[in-house]
């Protein structure tokens, strides 16, 4: 009995001794450097990578008609507009059944929506300095930074060009319906400016039946 203990008595020793140098070495591993491209405006969001199922609505297909953003979206699937009243009135958007409230509106990636709570008043937004609309179901791309349960649709105003650009639309309508909008902008050094002005009017006198 006594002559095993002693075997043991040696052979831990040599074992603490053949260990103890692998675990204080130290292992200097590879430098590793991440890349990104930086987005060329506040809210740009690649499509081909943002798994939000999404739809891009381009300036072609409303410039220079008689519509309102809530005209607009309202054609989308998954869209749904509550407005007050006729051309002009308050009027908010949910998406698949939320609440506006539920619903984040961006401007070139910058929120809209109150603190506070509420949904945007989208008569408010005017269509002639916006260059494509894009709508968001579900989640929120993380561009943003923030998020929201029912989506967001995001407003992408229009890219300045180098040289000097200007447009203008008018458009008249039933019920004394008229629309003036004009725009101007230019790209002078590395600063850039856009100006724009919008007028409707309505009288909205519309047959209600009895």
């Amino acid at each position: 009995m006594k002559q095993r203990w002693i075997s043991l008595s040696y052979f831990v020793p040599f074992l603490l001794c053949a260990v103890v140098p692998y675990c204080v070495a130290d292992t200097t591993l590879d430098t590793i450097v991440v890349t990104a491209q930086k987005p060329i405006q506040t809210g740009d969001v690649d499509q081909t990578q943002t798994p939000v199922f999404s739809s891009v609505i381009q300036r072609e297909s409303y410039e220079g008609r008689m519509e309102s953003l809530s005209e607009v979206v309202e054609k989308e699937a998954g869209v749904q507009v509550r407005q007050s009243g006729g051309l002009g009135s308050f009027s908010t958007m949910s998406l698949r059944g939320a609440s506006a409230d539920q619903v984040m509106i961006f401007m070139d990636g910058i929120p809209l929506n109150d603190a506070s709570g509420g949904g945007v008043d989208l008569s408010n937004i005017s269509l002639s300095d916006v260059e494509a609309i894009e709508i968001y179901r579900g989640a929120t791309p993380l561009n943003f930074g923030r998020a929201s349960l029912g989506g967001a649709m995001n407003i992408r105003t229009l890219r300045i060009p180098e040289k000097f650009q200007t447009g203008a639309s008018l458009g008249y309508g039933s019920h004394n319906t008229q629309k003036l909008s004009a725009y101007l902008s230019h790209k002078p050094s590395e600063w850039d400016y856009l100006i724009a002005a919008d007028y409707l009017s309505s009288d909205n006198d519309f047959d209600i039946a009895q």
